[in-house]
């Protein structure tokens, strides 16, 4: 081949890629009495022959001869038809040997016409007309830069997380009723846990409760899931996680990635969107009436509410009693004294 310079050849100049289109590629053209490169050598295999050390084998594809391929094609539909002849009883008729032909390409240049699905429905098991070869490289001909290691930001924890709910229409309405505190709240533990997981062991003892080694943890620091009326309509408008050891990254994650949650016979989805995610500040913090509505659950004064009234029934954990610790006052004290809150001055 002639000597010529890169820009002076244009069919090397504008070859992008050699083969398939992921196949980039960067040709020159040289003499052949250039030599190439030390150590960038690719040699085709020679049975009984290696050319040493720190090189690695690679099978390739290589177009058959077209003297050779119409050979073989010749041999092999005639035996096709001498098959079908055998089957039938007499020699097939001019549609019939089309069909027969018709999974042998006419010649290597109709071989390379023919894609993957036509020679997979034909049950080829590589292109037709093709052979493999071998070939030694260079082991570190494909040898790339250093790969770079995105160090992902892990969130902070956070202590609590606002929720609000909508339906598709905005109708508050359609809201579930605060007699659904309880349900709801489960539905929407079991969804975060669930997402948490993605069909896996779940380690997120926030939101579970448990620690690696499956044990409940202590003291209540695991996260609580309270319905909200802050509008005061009888209706479930929003959902308070309050985790006192911190929201982690996967929770926070499976709690971002919470779109809908749903009600039992209510009309359909119900749309969750967050409306505050950080500490008790910041949800007293919040804007207008969503703001003051959080400061009448949180407390305005940084050391939480005075005044706690439940909307639903307290069940008490162990079975009650008239009087003594097993009362109802003494199991509500007991509540309090485990998650390491002050005694109430009454508990009505």
């Amino acid at each position: 081949m002639a000597a010529q310079p890169l820009a002076d050849s244009p069919g090397a100049r504008d070859m992008d890629y050699l083969g398939r289109s992921e196949s980039w590629v960067d040709v020159k053209v040289v003499p052949d009495d250039l030599p190439v490169t030390e150590g960038a050598e690719a040699l085709p295999h020679q049975e009984g022959l290696r050319p040493g050390q720190g090189y690695e084998q690679v099978p390739l594809m290589a177009p058959e001869s077209s003297s050779w391929y119409a050979t073989w094609r010749s041999a092999a539909v005639a035996d096709a038809v001498a098959s079908l002849t055998a089957t039938k009883g007499k020699k097939p008729n001019a549609q019939q040997r089309t069909k027969v032909e018709e999974p042998y390409p006419r010649d290597l240049v109709d071989c390379l016409q023919k894609d993957t699905s036509w020679w997979k429905s034909h049950r080829w098991s590589q292109p037709p007309g093709a052979r493999k070869v071998l070939y030694w490289r260079p082991a570190d001909s494909l040898s790339v830069g250093v790969p770079i290691f995105v160090c992902r930001h892990r969130p902070a924890p956070v202590e609590m997380a606002l929720l609000a709910l909508t339906t598709a229409s905005r109708s508050t309405a359609a809201l579930p009723p605060v007699s659904r505190a309880l349900p709801q709240a489960e539905l929407l533990h079991r969804a975060l846990v669930a997402r948490v997981g993605q069909g896996q062991t779940v380690d997120c003892p926030e939101l579970t409760g448990r620690g690696s080694d499956g044990m409940p943890l202590t003291g209540h620091r695991h996260a609580h899931i309270i319905p909200l009326d802050l509008d005061d309509d009888g209706r479930i408008d929003h959902l308070l996680i309050h985790a006192p050891m911190g929201l982690g990254a996967a929770a926070q994650q499976a709690v971002r990635d919470m779109k809908r949650t749903w009600t039992k016979g209510g009309a359909g989805e119900l749309r969750v969107a967050i409306a505050g995610f950080g500490n008790r500040e910041m949800l007293r913090s919040l804007p207008g009436l969503l703001g003051q509505a959080a400061g009448r659950v949180l407390g305005t004064d940084g050391t939480g509410g005075r005044t706690w009234r439940s909307v639903t029934p307290f069940v008490a954990p162990r079975f009650l009693k008239s009087r003594g610790r097993n009362a109802l006052e003494g199991q509500v004290q007991a509540e309090l004294s485990s998650r390491a809150a002050r005694q109430p001055d009454v508990v009505q």
